[in-house]
């Protein structure tokens, strides 16, 4: 995706900076705070799953933590692919 983009500059072997239109900066930031939110709940359900489950406190809510933070790793991947989904049309879209 970043070959297809015009306006980059290869700065180092490993640092690429593009200029990108506002609409676009404001996508990708948006899809990063969803991203980093998943994230965060995920780690506080394995944290409390993993905790309940240690003390032994309730197995149901315990594994319903972990079940539910499972979950959230497959949004995780979600989140990428509807992206990539959505910059692909706002790219087709200007050309």
């Amino acid at each position: 995706m970043i070959k297809k983009l015009k306006n980059r500059t290869t700065l180092d072997e490993k640092t690429i900076q593009i200029q990108l239109r506002k609409k676009k900066i404001i996508i990708n930031n948006r899809y990063r705070l969803i991203y980093y939110l998943n994230n965060i709940v995920q780690g506080f359900l394995y944290m409390i799953g993993s905790i309940l489950f240690l003390l032994e406190v309730n197995r149901v809510i315990s594994i319903s933590c972990f079940l539910v933070g499972s979950i959230l790793m497959v949004t995780r991947s979600l989140i990428h692919i509807v992206r990539d989904i959505h910059l692909m049309k706002f790219d087709k879209k200007e050309t």
